[in-house]
């Protein structure tokens, strides 16, 4: 294991920022949640603090997520916060999560296509954030 770039209380309080930032603090911290939805955001919110420990994942001065992929592609893509009709337009064809990823970062869905599985599970936690109902 690598050091930290980012102390871990540093990149939760960041997460929390951002989660705050985005308007998901009420969503993922619902009282009706069952297991498997909070095993889902915990299992998802320790992805991305673990990528902002390794300086993967960072803020911008909007409070939108800024990742850099650790292969490939290094080319930063930044997570906007999705409207509905973002949403819905992205996963109306067929479901393809390359879709809303690019729906999320303003990019095409080639960029995701092509990602490798480590930078896309990253890149997946972030984006079922916005999924959960």
């Amino acid at each position: 294991m690598s050091d930290l770039k980012v102390a871990t209380e540093v990149a939760e309080a960041e997460f929390e920022k951002w989660v705050v930032a985005m308007g998901l603090s009420r969503k993922l911290q619902r009282a009706d949640l069952d297991a498997d939805d909070k095993k889902g955001i915990a299992i998802n919110r320790s992805i991305i603090v673990g990528a902002i420990e390794d300086g993967d994942l960072a803020l911008n001065d909007e409070n939108e997520i800024v990742f850099t992929p650790t292969v490939g592609d290094r080319t930063p893509v930044t997570f906007t916060e999705p409207d509905g009709g973002m949403i819905t337009a992205a996963l109306a064809k067929t479901g393809d999560v390359s879709r809303l990823l690019a729906a999320l970062t303003k990019s095409v869905p080639a960029r995701f296509v092509k990602m490798k599985g480590r930078d896309l599970t990253i890149c997946d936690a972030i984006a079922s954030l916005f999924l959960v109902k």
